[in-house]
């Protein structure tokens, strides 16, 4: 029933109003489907746009997960004073799979694709398609017969990525191409697939362009000195392990270790010494003999004695075989350990230092004993306050924290 106010007295108005209603209606329905497309498409538009991304981005990290590890398990019964930490040449044949056979000292030449068959993986595309490329500093290329300098965690990396450097390698997904860039007729021309700062040959890289005129579309990964070297130095580890371990099935006891600070040659084990370098050489006062380093070669070549620390346990010396001393150290959790191995890493001359107040210095080291120097080695007041008790393997490492440890026994 309806109210008088309700009521329509006049049917010519009435029929405005209700015709004037259902228009109204269907302009609002017909906006709200063209608003409903409108935002589908849009949401359709991004996520095409995200899903393109993520396509380069899990092929940059595809990549660089290759670098590292073929970097880390590098093959070094090819030559044996080549060991890892040694990328490849870049490829600049098609189908760009193999590197080239050597780099030219030139820092032009150091730019290329990345050599896909040679790392272990496919045909690694972006989201366009295109094969990404790949440009390595000069201390860290794979080349032959010409030699490298020693390669290890002090080798500085010489490419830079917006204004940091540090880096040994960066990986570049051109995407789709740009004006002015011909694909089909210069392939080995960066110009036609990078963009500015990124393609005039030398080691200094962008992630965007100089000048919001010029047209960019390069994704960048770097892999820097820091990245490279913590999974080589775990390689480094495990071979030490290995050599150590087998001179305890030898011997029934755990040598002991050499003064840091020692150079080569001069890298003797020295009696009653819980602590310092792996004693490699012959000579000093320790009545054990030294550790066989002659394998792997390039343990020596690179001088990786210079970054390992050493420390066996008080119940492990030769004067208690079979570690029927008392006394084992405690690392973490570990409280049974006959022995640990801790890399050293780079020496961190930059704050923040971590329990230390003053950047490491390995280059005027005074007179040994340690533990007087262990703090120009290890990084925490755990590691370095002379006691057997250790931080955990698989600490994390930060800035200021490079220490990565590995028990040798059990």
């Amino acid at each position: 029933m309806y109210r008088s106010s309700e009521l329509c007295l006049e049917p010519r108005s009435c029929r405005k109003k209700q015709a004037g209603a259902a228009l109204l209606v269907i302009l609002l329905l017909l906006v709200s489907a063209l608003s409903f497309l409108f935002v589908k498409n849009l949401n359709k538009g991004i996520s095409f746009r995200s899903e393109d991304a993520m396509a380069t981005a899990n092929a940059l990290a595809q990549a660089k997960a290759a670098l590292i590890g073929y970097a880390s398990i590098y093959p070094d019964q090819i030559n044996p004073n080549k060991g890892p930490g040694y990328l490849p040449c870049p490829s600049d044949t098609a189908p760009y799979d193999m590197p080239r056979s050597n780099c030219a000292a030139s820092t032009s030449s150091l730019l290329g694709r990345i050599p896909w068959r040679y790392l272990g993986v496919s045909d690694i595309r972006d989201e366009a398609g295109e094969r990404l490329w790949y440009a390595i500093t000069e201390t860290y290329k794979y080349s032959l017969p010409v030699a490298s300098p020693p390669l290890n965690s002090e080798t500085p990396g010489g490419v830079t990525v917006d204004g940091a450097g540090d880096v040994v390698a960066v990986i570049i997904a051109p995407n789709g191409p740009l004006t002015g860039q011909s694909r089909n007729t210069g392939p080995n021309n960066a110009s036609n697939y990078l963009e500015d700062e990124n393609n005039n040959g030398d080691l200094v890289f962008a992630t965007q362009a100089s000048s919001p005129t010029i047209e960019f579309n390069d994704s960048l990964l770097a892999i820097t000195r820091k990245e490279l070297m913590e999974a080589v130095e775990k390689r480094v580890l495990g071979e030490a392990r290995r050599v150590l371990q087998t001179y305890y099935s030898t011997n029934n006891y755990c040598p002991y270790a050499a003064d840091l600070g020692s150079t080569a040659g001069s890298q003797w084990g020295m009696n009653g010494q819980l602590e310092g370098f792996l004693p490699i050489d012959a000579g000093g006062t320790s009545p054990n003999p030294p550790i066989p380093f002659s394998s792997p070669g390039w343990f020596r070549q690179n001088q990786w004695p210079n970054f390992v620390y050493y420390t066996l346990a008080n119940a492990c010396q030769s004067t208690t075989p079979g570690c029927s001393g008392s006394g084992l150290l405690t690392v973490g959790g570990a409280t049974n350990a006959q022995a640990l191995l801790i890399s050293a890493g780079r020496t961190i001359t930059t704050p923040p230092f971590t329990a230390k107040g003053s950047a490491q210095d390995r280059t005027s080291l005074p007179p040994p004993p340690p533990p007087w120097s262990v703090n120009e080695y290890l990084d925490s007041a755990e590691n370095t306050n002379g006691d057997p008790v250790y931080d955990a393997a698989g600490t994390q490492i930060t800035p200021s924290y490079n220490d990565q440890m590995k028990i040798v026994a059990p």
